[in-house]
């Protein structure tokens, strides 16, 4: 019989220490207050990131660490927000986030996006910039190469849609002073994005491997993209193999 055993549970491993630092925050005894901490993602180092509700009516996010059982403080909205996804940097200079706006009824005519996604430098300081205003849901990955690539400045970011189509950024970064990593020229960040996936119908992110699993309605050929490595460009295919229907398998993975 297969047993299963548990590595990680929100309630111990995270809204307990929560409740203690909200208690801190509000130089309380003891914090009553409803947290409402919710699981975010899993990075490829295992680092599990969460969401709660802060005193005061913030919204925090935060990042377990399996290996010290650690919590630490990422970022803290001024408000109430609805993260619906989030991802961490291997440096852990950079937080991209996902948010869903309100889209009651009553809103109907209000022409501000459903889902806003940011890109958040947050260390040393919280500047903000927004990459995409759209009425549909979006994930958010950074890629992982496996590598201890600290000395290289760049990062590189998945945003997955609902409307169908994946995009891929290449944020390029700078060292300020030494210790501080920024955006480099983040007036230009969108210039950089590059479509890698377009009109899918399901779509699968294996975090383990790096790779991209879709479903395209295009044709009846299955496209496979074999392992990219190191090399710069975004994907690699070989030709079409033979016909195996009305549906299109695509293992793509993305270079980092």
């Amino acid at each position: 019989m297969l047993k299963l055993k548990p590595k990680f549970d929100l309630d111990k491993d995270v809204v307990s220490d929560i409740l203690r630092k909200e208690a801190s925050v509000c130089r309380v005894k003891e914090y009553f207050g409803a947290v409402d901490a919710c699981f975010l993602n899993i990075e490829r180092d295992g680092g599990i990131l969460f969401s709660w509700k802060g005193a005061a009516g913030t919204t925090r996010i935060g990042k377990y660490d399996p290996n010290t059982r650690q919590n630490k403080l990422l970022y803290t909205f001024d408000k109430l927000v609805c993260v619906s996804s989030c991802s961490l940097n291997k440096e852990e200079t950079l937080l991209a986030i996902s948010l869903t706006q309100n889209t009651s009824a009553a809103d109907h005519l209000d022409p501000a996006s459903k889902c806003l996604t940011l890109l958040i430098e947050i260390h040393p300081i919280n500047n903000t910039k927004v990459l995409k205003a759209v009425d549909c849901r979006v994930k958010v990955q950074f890629l992982d190469s496996g590598s201890d690539r600290r000395s290289v400045l760049e990062s590189h970011l998945l945003l997955l849609t609902e409307d169908g189509y994946v995009d891929l950024y290449h944020v390029l970064l700078a060292r300020q002073e030494g210790y501080r990593v920024v955006v480099s020229n983040p007036e230009r960040l969108s210039r950089t994005a590059e479509r890698v996936v377009e009109d899918f119908c399901w779509i699968q992110w294996d975090g383990h491997t790096q790779r991209i699993y879709y479903l395209t309605r295009q044709g009846g050929l299955e496209h496979r993209c074999p392992p990219a490595g190191q090399v710069p460009a975004a994907m690699r295919s070989i030709p079409p193999q033979p016909s195996l229907g009305n549906r299109v398998g695509t293992s793509t993975r993305v270079a980092s």
